[in-house]
């Protein structure tokens, strides 16, 4: 059974990356769209008039400018955790549904190999049974079967 992504597309088990297209993660983590109030400038923040400004309101604005700087980097890192944690999930859940295929193979490739040791018993007995009928020699046994050795 080929190995299928979550939109049910055949993947490749053993890519270089966990998520080789480019498309596919920017359909699980699309763009983040700033604010405008994002790309304001620090003459915006403290007013338009900056040669009117005191020490008191440079200092003011320099406050306000680290506080919204730290703000904005604790959204970023957010939005980073939350990206990484989806990433996560998928992953895991690729491996899982690879973890149960190869499980659900394993499986089945022991009820063969069970089978099959069965099929080789029943034969060295039948085997058996033909050589102690014809005298238990080996040279007994058709040129076809490589001496009796048959399997």
């Amino acid at each position: 059974k080929p190995v299928v992504d979550l939109q049910g597309q055949p993947k490749k088990l053993f890519d270089s990356s966990p998520i080789a297209d480019a498309a596919a993660i920017a359909a699980v983590f699309p763009p983040v769209a700033m604010p405008p109030s994002f790309f304001t400038t620090v003459a915006e923040t403290i007013g338009a008039d900056t040669s009117a400004a005191t020490a008191e309101d440079t200092t003011a604005a320099s406050v306000d400018s680290d506080e919204f700087k730290r703000q904005q980097r604790l959204e970023q890192n957010k939005m980073s955790a939350r990206r990484s944690r989806r990433r996560k999930k998928i992953i895991l859940e690729e491996l899982q549904t690879t973890v149960d295929q190869l499980t659900a193979e394993n499986e089945q490739l022991e009820e063969d190999n069970k089978r099959l040791e069965k099929e080789l018993e029943r034969r060295k007995k039948a085997i058996k049974i033909r050589d102690n009928a014809n005298g238990g020699g080996l040279a007994a046994a058709p040129p076809s079967f490589g001496g009796g050795l048959a399997v």
